[in-house]
């Protein structure tokens, strides 16, 4: 199913607001408190354009099954990916003998929700979270039955902002127009932009060491927020570029928000073919094909020069009719004392349509062309070795980006024995 017209109007604006928001707390600005998100927060001072959408879904429709097997499908989804991210913080626990008693209630909460769940249990659950949260004050500011459309509507909005505009860069955005203010145009001066759309990390940049993934570009003296890799890995890439093994880096920036912003803090797996990750083999060329209970699959490509990892998930991502996977490549040189030293790296979402993806399950060589690829960042005329202060580096990477951990394990076990 797809959203009606008239909600992605309204979604929109919401979007645009959402983004205002977001910055002001960037800024600094607490004009706006919404502890429960912003969207929550609108209806709590009954915002007309999202009441009248609630009132849509309330009347009409919850009447439409087509409507409701599309929420259930999008509750179901949620819940799904929040219980795997559940088990792998559980696992990284056990792995330091300690046991995560909250993240553990709450798999074991949504595992009972997952179970059975149709669209009247749906109904009951968010009805329920109104009722234990509003019985002595009404902190949402509307009617149980509001609140569960609202929920709905809220499931609808996240789907949208994940499926149809994550991957869009527009044109003559908030991000340009704040450098086009002071006489740079992004287009011109950094070919990683014009090529990439991201923003080459030079001497004028200085990387912030903060929560909040974020460069400091002294040419227009301000913040700029960077987009799709977690602050731990930004830190990382802190400490390469630190050690001088980093050549030039680029990495995707938050295109929508700009301005005054501070510096603030906020299953069993089995080696179907192939071979797990060792030195001694780099260079002789190879395919391996790692599989999951769940029949997802890692897949590894290595010759002479190149090593390519593939993440190919059952419960696949979708953007705009295509379905996506993740990508890290690398080039890497071997030097004379038989040392390997990475030269370039760099990570990107593939798109592929149903047939290419089918295809891609079982070739390697088969490729996604549904649409352009989307990188996230990018490193060049590098000499990182593979193995840095007793880390890892390309298991590190490759583990902040893909979801199936144990996988990665599997094939990295030798390496992280020592």
């Amino acid at each position: 199913m797809r959203i009606p017209n008239n909600y992605i109007e309204s979604f929109e604006k919401f979007v645009l607001g959402e983004n205002d928001y977001l910055l002001n707390l960037l800024q600094g600005n607490n004009n706006f408190d919404y502890p429960f998100g912003y969207l929550l927060g609108k209806l709590s001072e009954r915002e007309p354009e999202l009441l009248g959408l609630i009132k849509d879904i309330e009347k009409n429709k919850f009447h439409e099954d087509e409507f409701k097997r599309f929420i259930l499908s999008l509750e179901r989804a949620n819940n799904i990916r929040e219980a795997k991210s559940l088990v792998i913080k559980i696992k990284e626990y056990e792995k330091i003998e300690k046991r995560d008693y909250i993240s553990l209630k709450k798999l074991e909460f949504i595992t009972a929700h997952l179970k059975d769940l149709d669209f009247e249990k749906t109904v009951k659950y968010y009805s329920s979270i109104y009722r234990s949260l509003s019985e002595e004050s009404n902190l949402f500011n509307c009617t149980v039955d509001e609140y569960v459309a609202f929920n709905a509507l809220k499931l609808m909005y996240q789907y949208y902002c994940q499926s149809t505009k994550r991957f869009v860069v527009p044109e003559n955005n908030k991000l340009e127009q704040a450098y086009f203010s002071k006489g740079i145009s992004l287009k011109e001066v950094d070919s990683q932009y014009s090529k990439h759309k991201l923003l080459t990390i030079d001497e004028n940049f200085t990387l912030s060491d903060s929560n909040i993934p974020k460069v400091y570009d002294r040419r227009i003296e301000e913040y700029v927020l960077i987009n799709e890799i977690s602050s731990e890995l930004m830190d990382f890439f802190r400490r390469l570029m630190k050690q001088g093994l980093i050549g030039s880096i680029a990495l995707r920036p938050e295109y929508s928000l700009s301005g005054g912003i501070s510096d603030l803090s906020i299953a069993l797996e089995e080696l179907e073919r192939g071979e797990v990750f060792s030195f001694e083999n780099l260079g002789e060329p190879s395919v391996t094909k790692l599989y999951s209970k769940d029949y997802d699959t890692l897949w590894i490509t290595i010759d002479k020069r190149n090593i390519t990892f593939e993440e190919i998930l059952q419960d696949f991502d979708v953007y705009d009719d295509s379905i996506v996977t993740q990508i890290v490549h690398l080039e890497y040189e071997k030097i004379e004392n038989s040392e390997h030293l990475i030269t370039h790296i760099d990570h990107e979402y593939i798109f592929y349509t149903e047939d290419d993806f089918l295809e891609r399950q079982e070739n390697y060589k088969q490729k996604g062309n549904a649409r352009k690829r989307y990188k996230t960042f990018k490193i060049d005329g590098s000499k990182i070795p593979f193995l840095v202060g007793g880390v890892c580096v390309l298991y590190y990477i490759v583990g902040k980006f893909f979801k199936e951990k144990e996988l990665l394990e599997e094939y990295f076990k030798e390496v992280l024995k020592t």
